[in-house]
């Protein structure tokens, strides 16, 4: 049985203690929580850039990866 991984904007972690773990990763981009707070567009776009890129990671290091938008 696989176990099942939150990863949010705060845990982009290269060395992630679930990587070790046979465990399918789940990230999601939400409209709501984007929208809801009043945030520089600046740090919406690096938070989004940056979670993009992990997922690219999660994907070269083999991991099952599945996007929520």
């Amino acid at each position: 049985m696989s176990s099942l991984c939150l990863v949010v904007g705060d845990q982009l972690f290269k060395n992630h203690p679930a990587l070790n773990l046979q465990a399918d990763f789940v990230m999601v981009e939400s409209g709501f929580l984007t929208s809801k707070f009043n945030c520089h567009k600046f740090k919406l776009s690096y938070i989004l850039t940056s979670m993009r890129e992990y997922r690219d990671f999660l994907n070269q290091s083999g991991k099952m990866f599945f996007i929520v938008i």
